[in-house]
């Protein structure tokens, strides 16, 4: 595991990517609280739980579009007053500090209120909390863990969610040119920062997918998470195979989930976790493949902790069952490649399709599918299928051609 120094130069780092988009900056629509309001309608189940409806939405109708960078700047204080033992977690020295400067750096360098920062930096989790009572992320995805393939292994990453947050987006659709993909250049870093990322994962074949869990409703309700740490980053920058992220990932349990989460490195080692907010439990795999969608979980110890009665985690099993389905007579024929990976994220089954359409969603579940990714990282590319907008309509990921993207550290 590599060894990271303190950060430092927070500010001067901030005042440049806030001087790079000067004029240009836009608020996340994550951080918008009309948003909120029309994403708790669209998936009051996703977003509030075990919570009432009623007094979910009355909590959030009270508060005003002012009112959300005074809470963010208000718990971004208690969090740099939260940092953990750096005995238990000595990759977080400094970032107390960084992460604060690099905040006011990015608003005098944008010419923005820093309170706008820290809202974009904890929508998601202020949102949540005032929604649900607790909560770090809003994600609801698939996650697949293919050890080897013509590409090398494979990460998978299925994305659902609500309209809500896309109102304003085109979706364009993808081009069909076939020339040579854009390449992100990931320059060098300073000695002691760790391995660079790119894409889901790092310079030496590291990846991470992180998406949404069970509901989990026999678990005490959690207590707030103060400082929670950027655990993907972390993992990233420090950890070079999947023994030192799990390692990482269980150390730092208490700061992050409820989720599913995948881990996997270029010799195709991979490991699902599913996570509540206090419990876990984690498969590692040497050479087997790795899937887990939203809604539910498999292990039995936490599969205690839900009600599995519930049309979202009859949807998941289904869902599951379904992908698992396709990918092992696959296995058992002609093995496993990207159109296997295509054909199981976005299957059409009729109960519980892993492309859930806006139109033909099965009943009691709220989210569609926005599209799928898929990681090579030995290769340094990912390619992805995502939702269009076509003639007014939308056209679908599994209707849409994949668009490639490459990436190299120089």
């Amino acid at each position: 595991m590599r060894q990271l120094k303190p950060r430092e130069k927070g500010y001067e780092e901030g005042l440049a990517a806030g001087r790079a988009i000067v004029g240009k900056w836009r608020p996340s629509s994550t951080s918008r609280l009309e948003n909120w309001i029309l994403a708790t309608r669209e998936a009051p189940t996703i977003i509030c739980e075990d919570r009432d409806f009623a007094e979910a939405m009355g909590d959030l109708q009270r508060l005003h579009q002012e009112d959300l960078p005074v809470l963010a700047t208000d718990l971004h204080r208690h969090k740099m007053d939260a940092l953990p033992d750096l005995k238990i977690f000595p990759e977080l020295a400094g970032m107390d500090q960084y992460l604060d400067e690099e905040a006011k750096g990015f608003a005098v360098g944008a010419g923005i209120d820093v309170g706008e920062v820290l809202l974009d930096r904890y929508c998601e989790e202020i949102y949540l909390d005032i929604a649900r009572g607790y909560g770090l992320t809003v994600a609801q995805c698939s996650e697949y863990w293919f050890p080897e393939t013509p590409n090398g292994p494979l990460l998978g990453k299925g994305w659902d969610d609500a309209m809500a947050w896309y109102r304003e987006t085109p979706f364009a659709l993808p081009s069909t040119d076939r020339g040579e993909p854009a390449v992100d250049e990931i320059p060098p870093q300073a000695e002691g920062l760790g391995y660079r990322c790119g894409g889901s994962g790092n310079e030496v074949g590291l990846c991470i997918s992180i998406g949404g869990g069970a509901v989990y409703e026999y678990e005490a309700k959690p207590d707030r998470v103060l400082f929670p740490v950027p655990v993907n980053d972390l993992v990233l920058r420090s950890c070079a195979t999947v023994y030192e992220a799990v390692e990482m990932l269980i150390r730092y349990n208490s700061y992050w989930g409820p989720c599913n989460l995948v881990v996997g490195d270029a010799q195709g080692r991979g490991a699902l976790f599913e996570k509540s907010r206090y419990t876990y439990a984690v498969r590692m795999s040497g050479r087997n493949v790795l899937i887990t969608t939203y809604g539910g979980c498999e292990e039995e110890d936490m599969r205690a902790l839900c009600d599995t009665s519930t049309a979202l985690f009859v949807y998941y099993e289904r869902r599951l069952q379904v992908m698992k389905e396709i990918v092992a007579e696959a296995e058992a024929g002609e093995g496993l490649d990207l159109d296997v990976y295509w054909r199981s994220i976005l299957h059409h089954d009729e109960e519980a399709p892993g492309c859930t359409h806006q139109e033909t969603r099965p009943e009691g579940i709220e989210l569609f599918t926005f599209g799928a990714y898929a990681h090579l990282p030995r290769e340094g590319r990912s390619l992805a299928r995502t939702l269009a907008r076509v003639d007014g309509g939308l056209r679908y990921g599994c209707e849409t051609p994949a668009v490639e993207s490459r990436w190299r550290f120089t």
